[in-house]
């Protein structure tokens, strides 16, 4: 199945190291203040306490009216486009949706002086949780993806970033055994074998298809 992922959030299962925020020191604050000027949004940060392994996070605003991100230059920054396009079908069907906040000059991002990219999304005021502890909690989201994909089955997109094949499932399964076996050496090594082996284990059971026809999905 081919899946044009809405999010371009590749897994980090087969994100080499290099390529990671964990290899950037999070911004000092002047230089994160002199980003925020180019919004019309009270500079007020917040480290956020969720951070991924991409990109870096701060909430923004007292209270909280944004999202501020640096975007890892894996990503081509004609993302912003499709995200602009995205949020606003979500937006025409009435979901819940953050969005890109322009910058003065009306842009949606801005570029940052050494690599990546910035960009403020609308802050949606709610509960981030980061693991599953009950089986309603897993239903809330299935239900919430069900809603999502649904509202996306009409979507209509001349997408303008490349897409980085993360939903090539064969691409991916070569990538994971490839890694399991070149990277030995590395400090989670013993966590993501075990891991790995039960994803290769399940994957060399699978007998359907994989001859979809292709659809957007949400990427996490």
């Amino acid at each position: 199945m081919k899946c044009f992922s809405c999010n371009y959030l590749p897994s980090a299962l087969f994100i080499t190291p290099d390529e990671t925020a964990n290899e950037n020191p999070m911004t000092p604050d002047d230089k994160l203040q002199h980003i925020l000027s180019h919004w019309n949004i009270d500079r007020t940060l917040h480290t956020s306490p969720h951070q991924g392994l991409i990109n870096q996070t701060y909430l923004v605003g007292e209270p909280v009216e944004g999202v501020l991100q640096w975007v890892n230059p894996i990503f081509d920054a004609r993302i912003h486009n499709d995200i602009q396009a995205l949020t606003a079908h979500l937006k025409s069907k009435s979901l819940p949706t953050t969005e890109l906040i322009p910058t003065k000059d009306g842009g949606l991002y801005i570029h940052d002086d050494e690599k990546g990219y910035w960009r403020v999304l609308r802050y949606i005021k709610g509960h981030t949780f980061d693991q599953i502890s009950s089986a309603k909690l897993a239903y809330e989201a299935g239900k919430l993806v069900g809603q999502f994909h649904e509202a996306m089955s009409d979507f209509d997109h001349e997408w303008q970033a490349p897409f980085r094949d993360a939903h090539n499932t064969t691409l991916r399964m070569d990538n994971l055994t490839r890694a399991l076996n070149e990277h030995t050496n590395h400090p989670l090594y013993n966590r993501a074998y075990e891991l790995g082996k039960s994803i290769l284990g399940d994957w060399s059971k699978w007998s359907g298809t994989l001859d979809l026809p292709s659809r957007v999905s949400h990427g996490d």
